[in-house]
């Protein structure tokens, strides 16, 4: 590639993989913490337990992508 007067760093994707990686990495703890959140709101509100979990993983895990967004959006600033 060189010889030839081409760039070998046109290939490589720099921004791609850690976006990935905090991406997929706040959706587990946005997932993890609604888990957690929807039992405690199960033990000791009485709320039904499908309704209690299905939420929280929901909110949770929709705070952790906005979170992720902003983030995002300042680094490539």
């Amino acid at each position: 590639m060189l010889e030839k007067g081409v760039d070998p760093s046109l290939f490589a994707s720099k921004d791609a993989a850690p976006s990935w990686t905090l991406k997929l990495g706040m959706l587990s703890v946005g997932i993890a913490l609604g888990i957690l959140i929807g039992n405690v709101l199960y033990r000791t509100y009485e709320v039904d337990r499908s309704v209690a979990y299905l939420s929280m993983v929901f909110l949770f895990g929709g705070i952790s992508l906005i979170l992720n967004f902003v983030i995002a959006r300042k680094f490539k600033d």
